[in-house]
C-alpha cells in the first residue's frame, strides 16, 4: 500500500487546508517569520569514516505569505535550470486555497553569436480546484492534468463528508482510497483495495505509529516514530510479518538548527537491513529568509505574483526568466471553466440528438410493424378469398353437369392430360402437378393444380363417390370458367397415381 505522508497538527493550522497538494515545504514545519526557504538535497557517503556531501539530487525554493501560507514553489533541474513552478491561489474572503497550478518550464536553444543560451517559456500541466461549503470546510478537490494530446482532462477527484466528530476523505482516479480524520485533522484510518492503515498520535498531535494490514500473504507491518524536543522525527522503525518472510529496519535523522529552531541541515541514515553500522544516505540543507517588515514582505509577495521572480544563468549569460502573472493564471482557469461549460453543452446536444435518433428509430420500427401487419392482413384476405373461390368450385363440382364423362388421362412430365370433346372438336385439359394443393374434408377431397387452372375432386354422393374435374379459368383454354366434367373412377385413380410420377 502506498503510504501517504502526514503533516503534524501544527501544519494543518498553518496551512488551513484539508488535503492540500503535498510538497516538501508544506509537509515540513517551520517557525518564525519565514518568507522563503531554499532546499537542496544531496547524496551522501562516509568514505574513510568521514561524512561527505555528494552530488545534488534536488533543488527547490518556496515562498510564503505573512500568514504562513505556501504561495509558490520552484523546482530546478540541477542547481540552475528552472523546471516546475507550483502556484497556490487563495480565496481572500476565507483565506483558503482555491486553486493550485503547476507550470512546466520548456527550453529551446538559440545561437547569439557568442554562446548558446537557454530561453524559457511555461506550459500549465496541472490544475487543482478546491470547493468549500458555507462553513469554510472543503467539500471536494478536482485535479486536471494535460494529456499527451495537449488537452486538460479531469485526472482525479477527492470528496469530503463531515459528521459531528470526524470527517471522511474519499479519493477517486489515480488513487482509490478512503481515509477518516478527527476534526482536528488527525488521520485515524485509511482503506484501499490492498488493505487498511490505522494511525496513532501522542498528546502533542504527533504521529507515533502506523499499523498496516493486508490480505496479500497475510502481511502486517508498522512504522513507529520517535521525535526530538524540536518536534522533528529522529527515528523511524519499520517491522513487518508475512506468510513467507519477517523483517524490518530502522531509519534515523540527525539535525542542525538555527536560532529560530528551524533545522538547516538534516542527515538521513539507514541501518541497511539491520546491519551493525548505520550508513548515511542523504544530506539535506535548508536556507531560510526571515522578514520582520510587513511592507517589505507584501512588496515581495506582489513581485512574485506579478513580475519575474529570479534570474537563470548559463555560461555567464543572465536572462530574466519568463513568469506568468497571477491574472494570467486566473484567466487560464476561467478559460478552462468555459471549456468545461462548452463541453457540457456539447454533451447535452449530443444526448438530445441521440434521444431524437432513438425516437426516430422507434417510429420507423412502428411503421415497419404497421406495414407488416397490413401485408399480413392482405395475405390473409387473399387466402380467405381463395378459400371462398375453392368452396365455390367445390359447390359447382357437386352440382349436375351435362358434359361427357372423361374416362382416362395420361401423364406427360410435370403435367397430367385430360382429353375432352366439344361440338367443335377434341381438346386436352392440362393439370400442372408441381406443388399441388390437396384438401381433405368429411365429404370430399380435392386437388388444385400449380397454376390453379384445374380443380380435381372426389365428392361423396350418398353412399357413392362422384369424380369430377372443374375448369378454374386460364387464357389458353376457350372454355368458360366453372365448366365441369365427370371423371370415371378409373380415370381418377390414374390421376392419383400420376401425381407421384414424373415421366
Amino acid at each position: 500500500m502506498k503510504k501517504l505522508a502526514l503533516s503534524v497538527a501544527l501544519m494543518f493550522v498553518a496551512i488551513g487546508v484539508y488535503g492540500q497538494h503535498k510538497t516538501k515545504f508544506n509537509e515540513e514545519s517551520h517557525k518564525g517569520q519565514v518568507f522563503a526557504v531554499e532546499r537542496n538535497e544531496y547524496n551522501a557517503a562516509s568514505p574513510f569514516g568521514e561524512e561527505e556531501k555528494g552530488g545534488l539530487i534536488t533543488r527547490s525554493i518556496a515562498y510564503f505569505d505573512m500568514s504562513g501560507n505556501l504561495i509558490k514553489e520552484i523546482r530546478y533541474h540541477g542547481s540552475k535550470y528552472r523546471h516546475l513552478d507550483t502556484v497556490f491561489v487563495y480565496n481572500n474572503e476565507m483565506g483558503r486555497v482555491s486553486e493550485i497550478l503547476q507550470l512546466e518550464a520548456k527550453g529551446r536553444w538559440m545561437e547569439n553569436g557568442v554562446r548558446t543560451v537557454e530561453y524559457w517559456h511555461y506550459d500549465t500541466v496541472m490544475i487543482e480546484k478546491y470547493s468549500y461549503n458555507a462553513s469554510g470546510k472543503i467539500v471536494d478537490i478536482s485535479t486536471y492534468k494535460r494529456d499527451y494530446t495537449g488537452e486538460m482532462n479531469l485526472a482525479s477527484k477527492v470528496k469530503y463528508e463531515y459528521s459531528a466528530n470526524s470527517y471522511t476523505e474519499k479519493k477517486y482516479g489515480e488513487v482509490d482510497e478512503t481515509s477518516t480524520y478527527t476534526n482536528n485533522g488527525k488521520k485515524k484510518v485509511t482503506k484501499d483495495r490492498l488493505g487498511t492503515v490505522t494511525y496513532i498520535y501522542d498528546n502533542n498531535y504527533r504521529l507515533v505509529s502506523e499499523n498496516m494490514q493486508t490480505d496479500i500473504y497475510d502481511t502486517k507491518g508498522s512504522y513507529k516514530y520517535i521525535y526530538n524536543p524540536q518536534g522533528d522525527v529522529i527515528t523511524k522503525q519499520t517491522t513487518f510479518t508475512s506468510r513467507y518472510k519477517n523483517g524490518g529496519h530502522t531509519d534515523s535523522w540527525v539535525y542542525t538548527y538555527d536560532n529560530n529552531k528551524n533545522w538547516t541541515v538534516r542527515k538521513y541514515y539507514s541501518d541497511n537491513n539491520n546491519a551493525k553500522e548505520k550508513r548515511i544516505e542523504t544530506w539535506t540543507e535548508r536556507k531560510f529568509t526571515y522578514i520582520d517588515n510587513p511592507d517589505l514582505w507584501q512588496h515581495l509577495i506582489d513581485s512574485i505574483q506579478s513580475e519575474d521572480l529570479s534570474l537563470i544563468s548559463y555560461n555567464n549569460a543572465k536572462l530574466q526568466s519568463d513568469s506568468i502573472k497571477r491574472a494570467d493564471f486566473l484567466a487560464k482557469a476561467e478559460k478552462l471553466r468555459q471549456e468545461e461549460q462548452r463541453q457540457q453543452e456539447l454533451n447535452r446536444k449530443f444526448e438530445e440528438a441521440m434521444q431524437k435518433k432513438v425516437q426516430q428509430q422507434q417510429e420507423e420500427e412502428q411503421q415497419l410493424l404497421s406495414i407488416a401487419a397490413s401485408t399480413a392482413a392482405k395475405k390473409q384476405n387473399e387466402a380467405n378469398r381463395q378459400q371462398k373461390s375453392e368452396e365455390k368450385l367445390l359447390s359447382i363440382a357437386i352440382g349436375t353437369t351435362k358434359k361427357a364423362q372423361i374416362k382416362q388421362c395420361y401423364n406427360k412430365g410435370e403435367e397430367i392430360i385430360f382429353p375432352y370433346q366439344t361440338t367443335s372438336g377434341s381438346y386436352n385439359m392440362t393439370f400442372d402437378k408441381r406443388d399441388v394443393v390437396k384438401q381433405i374434408g368429411d365429404d370430399a377431397e380435392y386437388y388444385i393444380s400449380y397454376d390453379r387452372s384445374v380443380f380435381v375432386c372426389k365428392v361423396k354422393d350418398g353412399k357413392k363417390y362422384r369424380y369430377r374435374i372443374v375448369y378454374n379459368g386460364h387464357p389458353k383454354y376457350s372454355i368458360a370458367k366453372g365448366d365441369t366434367w365427370d371423371l370415371s373412377e378409373k380415370c381418377y385413380k390414374q390421376f392419383e397415381e400420376f401425381l407421384d410420377t414424373n415421366n
